[in-house]
């Protein structure tokens, strides 16, 4: 931060004003920071609590929560696959052709379970013993998965506060400029009244109200321009946070406080695009494993019961004749239609028309993908890390260089000040120099934003921004 030169004009005596100039009295204001300082609510820095509530509201961040969820219930449906599975089944109909002729144990020649009509009913239980971890691995791609969600979830965190952070630091230079326009623009106002007024007493020259006029027009449609762009920032603050600008000043305060001075970007192996690049591989690892295992024979275990005719179970036995109204005639002793049987079961795909086969040549080819995703990783991250250190160096040495040349300009102004009084005036010269200030100062507030944003990144590079700012990710309420 530094000093700026606020500059304010007060005519002596304007019966006192002799034709070769007029007498002003210089008021130095020194104030602490840059003008605009009082734009943004001064607050204290924001707390990690209000920081992390603000992020979980968002519904970026509450779509990654879900994507979490979805994911632990895939390691829950994977693991069905260890416990016995129960069916039942009833159905009914009646036989279109009868040619059944096998016989019941009472030696009929229609059994009821063979002659298709009424309802019959079966229960079953199986349960896999055996797959060579066909499942194991099923369950293990489930969990990876998960992890690579939170990953996400801690990746839209990040973003989330990278672009709240940016979006707040360029408000708090969006609002510096309109401050240090509209002052810009009030002193030049001044000295265009007062040269107009000594043009009107003939001490004055036409070309010097033209030329302070243009002067002024220009830093007019500056000011328009930095308010539009102010009001579009407060806009774009509230729709896409839900941030008030006092939330914004708390934020960079927090920020500011607990960031280093110079942060040194770390490893590509830090970064949570490599880490999730490698859940990717081991993913796809896994899933080769289980279509490989896939193709051994599984064991598995059944216990089964059934019941035939169960609305009718009187009805069998060996027919003894008919009735005088041709009924059937049963001989009903021992009448049961039941049954309840096991058996252990051994079974292996022999063919599958290629299905497995093509689908590991996928897998392969998503492996070695992924293996060259990962040397692109490594190298946009130099880069990146690379690009990052040269533009803060670079910010740091503008910033240095905007604050000498605001010391010098600053003492210029007031030397060229300090002559009025004794009425060696020139108005354009003490404007331009006013105006040259101005533009120096708002240029020095956008430094310093794109200083502290290239700071942020640097900390998201390396995957801490969430923990320098102690941002408390909410658990999925699955």
């Amino acid at each position: 931060m530094f000093k700026s030169v606020k500059l304010s004009f007060s005519i002596m005596a304007l019966s006192a004003v002799a034709l070769t100039g007029t007498s002003f009295a210089l008021a130095d204001d020194h104030a602490s920071g840059f003008a605009g300082d009082d734009v943004l609510p001064v607050t204290s820095a924001m707390s990690a609590d209000q920081l992390s509530q603000i992020l979980a509201a968002h519904p970026r961040q509450l779509s990654s929560l879900e994507a979490i969820c979805e994911s632990k219930i895939g390691i829950s449906v994977a693991k069905t696959a260890y416990f016995p599975k129960l069916s039942a089944n009833i159905s009914g109909g009646d036989k279109l052709v009868d040619k059944t002729t096998r016989s019941d144990e009472f030696g009929g020649t229609n059994s009821p379970e063979y002659d298709g009509k009424g309802v019959n009913a079966t229960l079953s239980i199986s349960q896999l013993l055996y797959d060579w971890g066909v499942t194991g691995n099923t369950v293990q791609v489930e969990r990876e998965k998960t992890t690579k969600a939170r990953l996400l979830n801690r990746e839209t965190a990040d973003a989330q506060t990278l672009g709240l952070l940016d979006l707040s630091f360029k408000l708090d230079a969006a609002a510096k400029a309109v401050v240090i326009g509209q002052q810009t623009l009030d002193q030049m106002n001044f000295v265009l009244s007062n040269t107009e007024k000594k043009y009107k007493l003939g001490a004055g020259t036409l070309t010097e109200v033209k030329e302070l006029s243009l002067m002024v027009l220009q830093r007019e449609g500056l000011l328009q321009s930095a308010t539009l762009r102010y009001e579009s920032l407060v806009k774009s603050l509230k729709t896409q946070y839900g941030v008030s600008l006092e939330e914004a000043a708390a934020l960079r305060s927090m920020f500011v406080n607990l960031r280093e001075e110079n942060p040194v970007p770390m490893g590509v192996e830090a970064s949570l695009s490599y880490r999730q690049n490698e859940l990717d591989r081991e993913i796809a690892k896994l899933e080769d494993k289980k279509l490989s295992r896939s193709r051994f024979p599984k064991v598995q275990a059944e216990l089964a019961g059934r019941a035939w005719d169960i609305q009718e179970q009187d009805s069998c036995g060996m027919v003894t004749g008919s009735d005088i109204f041709g009924n059937v005639q049963r001989l009903r002793q021992d009448c049961r239609a039941y049954e309840a049987t096991g058996n252990l079961s051994l079974s292996m795909p022999l063919y599958d028309g290629g299905e497995n086969k093509n689908r590991r040549r996928a897998v392969a080819s998503q492996m070695r993908r992924l293996a060259s995703v990962e040397r692109s990783i490594m190298r946009d991250h130099d880069v990146t890390a690379s690009d990052l250190v040269s533009q803060l160096n670079d910010l740091a040495r503008a910033s240095a260089d905007n604050v000498n040349q605001i010391a010098a300009l600053s003492s210029r102004l007031a030397d060229v000040a300090r002559l009025q009084e004794a009425t060696q005036s020139n108005f354009p010269l003490l404007a331009s120099l006013s105006d040259k200030l101005g533009d120096l100062e708002i240029q020095q507030a956008s430094v310093i934003a794109e200083l502290e944003n290239t700071r942020a990144q640097i900390y998201s590079l390396n995957d801490q921004l969430v923990d320098i700012l102690a941002i408390s990710l909410e658990q999925p309420q699955c």
